[in-house]
């Protein structure tokens, strides 16, 4: 009999469609535009002081940009990067932040 009512088949569509977990940047850490073009990426650190050691990732690991930036509000940094995934990792002392950052 047909319905015409989705079944739940197509609830794998609701979240996560790239296969790929979620990662969770903590409300502490903004960076931004995410999307970007490869340009200059925007940081803004709510909580953290001092200096920050950033390092960019490929989806393969390879480490493709690290920077230290110091302050507390908002730091650019100039990209050059090719499109596709990467991992934004952010070590600001005893915490470890990690987001995902898209580049088109």
């Amino acid at each position: 009999m047909q319905t015409e009512k989705p079944t739940a088949a197509l609830d794998a569509f609701l979240a996560n469609f790239s296969g790929m977990n979620m990662i969770n940047t903590p409300a502490d850490i903004r960076f931004y535009p995410n999307p970007c073009t490869g340009g200059l990426l925007n940081f803004e650190f709510a909580a953290l002081t001092g200096s920050h050691d950033v390092r960019i990732f490929d989806i393969t690991g390879r480490l493709m940009r690290q920077q230290k930036l110091t302050g507390s509000f908002n730091d650019p940094i100039h990209l050059d990067l090719l499109p596709g995934l990467y991992l934004v990792n952010v070590d600001g002392g005893p915490n470890a932040l990690i987001g995902k950052l898209v580049v088109r």
